[in-house]
């Protein structure tokens, strides 16, 4: 049952004074007082569906250039005799907060983890990347983890609904910025923080929080990532040691969390912090899955080119292109409408390269992200014929879809239009479809028996007694 504080009696004389509980000091009392017996068996069937995939796209992730930099940026930093905390997918130890730091990064640097429409943004990467290094050190069990996992998400997920759309639409990056905050939220779970503590916690993370969408198609959109993991470990360790911060950090007026972070319209906390676990918010809508490593935001337009290149019997020669329309509502292209991407990283933002890849290739994967398939679509690709059309009206209540419209030089025109996209909450994946993109993501890294022995692990997370045993598998 969740556990939600709503008003307190104080005792003052013989009269009793009514207090309300301010959200801050809510939100803290939610995450003390649920238990792992209060979650709903399906919110933990998806918890570890989330875990699963997000550790597989961190694990593809270690030769992306982003981590090969951090590495080096950190190399007197790891493998030195203090460094406990394992790094999935590498022989790396490191320090804590380093970790979490590392962890963030290859959870992030693909932009394959999962997304969730309310928070538009990845709810487990910052999350998962700074329970692991802690779960280690204290030899979490499989509940325990679980347990901080879902509550750090559930707090992300519930601020991102105080803040949407403005925070979206002003040009933060939630994902970075909400995740700082519950991933000190589930940091402070995992350690078994009381509520003053906790708000500490809180605070501290508030003002550690960051991120701009400028650096979206960078090295350092995934760097906000581990940052935040990071900033969460430190938040979380130093308020443990009593190091203050103002209790209600997220509602203060001149200089909070909210009020820093909103745009236009501005933050309502409304009922949102009543609502915590209620219902649960990776269930409503669900977290969805990629299909695609590269900017959800393209999805839909992927998915109509290749159901249009299926259409033609998956001959399409891209010479015999005319021209290509691409039709979203204008949430999608903000930071999609790249029509000649640089560099393999802002590929995965242009809705353009997408496109054009998904009919040439059949598929959108890894290798059709590197610099020598960007540099040589810029030359085989006609970019100059794909058109972007702003289509709000029409996508209003699938601001998530897409319409294509291909033109042949014989006159022949297809168009496929997809209201939801494949892994959203309303077109999810499969289990056997993110199955086989799990195994398809550690195949370069794991040997098949290892990724088959992890699979088995995930699927019965809970009951493991000690959560370094699936690190024991996933450490190359």
């Amino acid at each position: 049952m969740t556990f939600i504080t709503q008003l307190l009696i104080i005792q003052n004389m013989s009269s009793p004074v009514q207090r309300t509980v301010d959200p801050t000091e809510q939100l803290c009392e939610f995450v003390t007082g649920v238990e792992y017996n209060d979650i709903p068996e399906s919110v933990t069937e998806h918890a570890k569906l989330m875990i699963r995939d997000t550790l597989g796209v961190s694990i593809a992730a270690t030769k992306t250039q982003p981590f090969e930099r951090i590495r080096a940026a950190k190399r007197q930093d790891l493998n030195h005799g203090l460094s406990t905390a394992r790094v999935p997918g590498t022989p790396i130890r490191a320090s804590l907060g380093d970790a979490g730091l590392l962890n963030g990064i290859l959870a992030h640097a693909l932009d394959f983890d999962d997304v969730h429409p309310d928070m538009g943004g990845h709810p487990s990467s910052p999350v998962l990347s700074a329970l692991l290094p802690i779960s280690e050190q204290q030899n979490a069990s499989g509940k325990e983890f679980l347990r901080a996992f879902i509550l750090g998400t559930e707090v992300e997920i519930t601020l991102a609904n105080v803040l949407n759309p403005g925070h979206y639409e002003r040009g933060w990056h939630p994902t970075a910025i909400l995740g700082t905050v519950g991933a000190a939220t589930a940091v402070g779970a995992l350690c078994d923080q009381d509520d003053d503590t906790l708000r500490y916690a809180v605070g501290i993370a508030a003002s550690q929080a960051g991120g701009i969408k400028a650096n979206f198609g960078t090295m350092t959109k995934s760097y906000h990532v581990g940052r935040a993991a990071r900033s969460a470990i430190e938040a979380a360790q130093l308020a443990e040691e009593g190091f203050t911060s103002n209790p209600d950090a997220l509602e203060t007026d001149f200089g909070g969390f909210c009020d820093l972070f909103q745009g236009t319209p501005g933050y309502d906390f409304a009922d949102h912090i009543e609502k915590l676990g209620n219902p649960w918010k990776i269930l409503s809508p669900k977290v969805g899955f990629k299909p695609y490593p590269c900017c959800g935001s393209t999805h839909g337009a992927i998915d109509a080119a290749l159901a249009i290149r299926e259409n033609l019997d998956g001959n399409l020669d891209l010479e015999c292109v005319k021209s290509i329309e691409i039709e979203e509502h204008p949430r999608r292209l903000g930071h999609t409408n790249r029509p000649y991407p640089r560099t393999p990283l802002d590929a995965k933002f242009s809705v353009q390269y997408c496109v054009t890849s998904a009919l040439r290739n059949g598929d959108v994967w890894f290798d059709h992200f590197t610099l020598e398939a960007v540099e040589g679509d810029r030359q085989n690709v006609p970019l100059d014929r794909v058109t972007i059309q702003e289509r709000p009206e029409e996508f209003a209540n699938d601001d998530w879809g897409a319409e294509v419209i291909v033109r042949l030089t014989d006159g022949t025109e297809e168009s496929v239009r997809i209201p939801a996209p494949k892994g959203s909450a309303d077109n999810p994946m499969t289990d056997k479809e993110l199955e086989h993109k799990y195994g398809r993501c550690v195949a370069h890294v794991l040997p098949k028996e290892r990724a088959s022995e992890s699979i088995s692990l995930f699927e019965r997370l809970e009951n493991l007694d000690d959560v370094t045993e699936l690190l024991d598998v996933l450490t190359s």
